[in-house]
């Protein structure tokens, strides 16, 4: 239904950019990549400040494994617009791929900065920090995290690793306690 609407959206409009992102939305949802990747980029062609298009082909570049080339549009989106969390975000997953974990803890920074409230940033960013080998500042985010998502039990998991690499072996026997009864 949804790529009908958008066809329907681009025979009345069709060089408009909502028009292209709608019908690339749709084809992404389809797994129609090149058909995706071509309305994403006419749509940044037909509004060249819309964040929309380069945002669906850094989705959909990253969707094909193709990190490098979703980072490069991804940068592109982030320049149209900074303040799109979803944009900081898919440009932090594509880092984190490339290994580029400072850019990546960046990104999910500049998140919270936008919306503090946005906890799935500070698990994303305690993940690349742990990689940074910074596991202070990771132990801290997976706890902030857990605060509001207390019964995921990867991040239990993945402080426990940071808590004994810190030293706390009573903090990561009870982190992997509440992993192995299933997080209650």
């Amino acid at each position: 239904g949804a790529a009908e609407d958008a066809r329907l959206a681009a025979k009345i409009k069709p060089n408009d950019a909502p028009s292209h992102a709608a019908r690339g939305k749709a084809r992404l949802v389809l797994k129609d990549y090149d058909g995706a990747l071509a309305d994403f980029r006419a749509a940044s062609e037909a509004d060249a400040r819309s964040i929309e298009g380069p945002l669906g082909e850094g989705s959909t570049l990253s969707t094909m494994g193709k990190p490098r080339e979703a980072r490069l549009a991804l940068d592109a989106a982030v320049k149209r617009d900074p303040g799109s969390a979803a944009a900081l975000l898919m440009r932090g997953a594509a880092k984190d791929r490339l290994r580029d974990f400072r850019g990546a803890v960046e990104d999910y920074g500049s998140i919270l900065e936008i919306n503090p409230k946005f906890t799935w940033a500070r698990y994303y960013r305690a993940k690349a920090l742990r990689e940074l080998k910074d596991y202070r500042g990771s132990e801290a985010d997976f706890s902030a995290f857990l605060e509001s998502n207390e019964e995921n039990e990867d991040s239990y998991y993945l402080r426990s690793n940071v808590r004994f690499l810190l030293g706390d072996y009573r903090g990561a026997v009870a982190d992997l306690t509440k992993v192995i009864a299933g997080v209650r």
